[in-house]
């Protein structure tokens, strides 16, 4: 596969052409000393040399798919039955390996699929348990029972490293898309920081677990922002947006809280004394303001930051900020208050 990203079937797929290959080689072997007729070696030669075609194809992704139903139609619905007559079908130790490649099938396929694969999958087995109870001649058997023993040993060991490796493929894709669904509601996706909801929950989390020591909340508004998407269209304002989302995540400590308050708007929380709290917001201002100047023809394009410092007889410092934020806008805007 081309790209970093695999997804759980392309995951499974390529661990099923690995155990195919592996899998046949040593049933191959088992079946070839037990009982060396032509087939034996014909069925797993061909089933290798399929398999290694297919690992081949599938690293293009537009044939992905193609190669995907092939292998499970080859394995299920060829395979399957022509093995089941070399092994001894039902008496023997194929059915194990038919569950495990027949659950993998489950795991990739789509639901309207499922259907019909059960229904001719189902079909199929019956086709071949009837046959084996009236024409039992047509199977082959085990040449003794030491070999019957060591056939299942070797399927049990086999197809529980191989459910288990799968099981392990489900449960990691299982939590990195977990985690993945969990940042996408918790991040606002243009500036890269915390969305408001989020940002409001890690605020009241964290304050309410310093005891109020020394912190600030800033409020930060983009001034005349809207002329930059009347003038220069959205894709150059969602651009601002995006560098000051980056200007306050250079300019803060982990320790430290950043946010997207909404639009234009932005928020955050800073520990640390005023006078530190208010050179970090000039060092924010002075940066956002060389970046505007690109931005010639939209006039007055800056911002304006109110701070408020907590305070134990504040109950509600957010606002104090925002009424910091909206003093600095009457007064002019591009100023800190």
């Amino acid at each position: 596969m081309t790209g970093k990203y695999f997804s759980v079937e392309q995951k499974i797929v390529a661990l099923m052409i690995k155990f195919g290959i592996f899998g046949t080689i040593v049933g191959g072997i088992s079946n070839f000393l037990q009982r060396p007729v032509f087939l034996n070696f014909l069925m797993p030669s061909i089933m290798i040399v399929f398999l290694l075609y297919i690992s081949f194809i599938i690293k293009k992704e537009e044939l992905f798919k193609i190669a995907e139903k092939t292998i499970i139609i080859f394995l299920n619905f060829i395979f399957t039955p022509v093995m089941w007559f070399l092994t001894g079908g039902s008496k023997s130790a194929f059915p194990m390996y038919i569950f495990s490649y027949l659950l993998t099938s489950l795991i990739i396929l789509k639901k309207k699929e499922i259907i019909v694969f059960i229904a001719s999958f189902s079909f199929m087995i019956s086709a071949l348990i009837l046959s084996e109870i009236f024409v039992p001649e047509l199977f082959l058997g085990y040449s003794s029972e030491v070999s019957r023993a060591a056939d299942y040993i070797i399927s049990i060991i086999f197809v529980s490293v191989y459910l288990s490796l799968n099981i392990n493929i489900l449960k990691k894709t299982y939590e990195t898309e977990r985690e993945i669904a969990k940042k996408l509601s918790e991040t606002d996706d243009l500036s890269g920081l915390h969305n408001r909801r989020h940002f409001l929950s890690e605020y009241y989390r964290i304050i309410s677990s310093k005891n109020f020591r020394n912190f600030s909340v800033l409020m930060l508004d983009i001034d005349n922002f809207k002329k930059v998407n009347d003038i220069y269209g959205h894709i150059e304002g969602d651009r601002i947006i995006k560098y000051l989302g980056d200007a306050l995540k250079m300019n803060i400590s982990d320790e430290d809280l950043a946010g997207r308050y909404g639009g234009d708007e932005f928020i955050l929380l800073i520990f640390g004394k005023p006078d530190e709290t208010l050179k970090k917001a000039r060092i924010i201002k002075e940066e956002f303001l060389n970046f505007a100047r690109i931005f010639d023809e939209a006039e007055n394009l800056s911002l304006s930051i109110g701070i408020a410092h907590a305070d134990p007889d504040n109950t509600d410092i957010i606002k104090t900020a925002d009424d910091k934020l909206i003093e600095a806008k009457n007064e002019g805007k591009n100023r800190i208050k």
